[in-house]
């Protein structure tokens, strides 16, 4: 995951990775076409599946949260409540004209803002804030301890 499919995401080349077979496909393929013999293998022919499942759908809602933003009318909303926001203080009568000067600054700069905040979190995979493949390596070191802590264990 981390190796390819992380760089594509930040890169927004969503059609290339949706185009591409993933590893989990594979998985997913060589469990379904496994066909379970004894009582017991059939209870953890059922985890593995349910478990294959569940990271086949995490994958699928990770692709749609790179490729899913705010549609073009939540943007024509965001930027008209900014502009409804602002206009009638035109209207506003003030003694010190300094003072309107300086609220309007305020008050453009913060929904300016806003609206920069919004559109760098629309893409969670590149921006200031980008979601950190992190928790993928430490599953996949964790993985890889186990499973040769489970190999000298059989060795042995």
């Amino acid at each position: 995951i981390v190796e390819s499919e992380w760089p594509l995401m930040v890169k927004l080349e969503l059609r290339e990775l949706q185009q591409r077979s993933s590893k989990l496909d594979q998985i997913w393929e060589k469990s379904a076409s496994f066909r379970p013999v004894a009582p017991a293998d059939q209870v953890l022919y059922q985890q593995a599946l349910e478990a294959s499942e569940e990271v086949y759908v995490a994958r699928r809602m990770r692709l749609l949260d790179a490729e899913n933003g705010l549609g073009y009318f939540m943007w024509a909303m965001i930027i008209l409540g900014g502009i409804t926001v602002i206009v009638p203080t035109l209207f506003l009568h003030v003694e010190h004209f300094g003072y309107l000067i300086v609220a309007k600054t305020c008050m453009v700069v913060l929904l300016m803002l806003t609206a920069y905040t919004i559109y760098d979190l629309e893409r969670p995979f590149r921006g200031s804030w980008p979601v950190d493949p992190k928790p993928y390596l430490f599953i996949q070191e964790r993985m890889e301890r186990l499973m040769s802590e489970q190999g000298t264990l059989n060795s042995q």
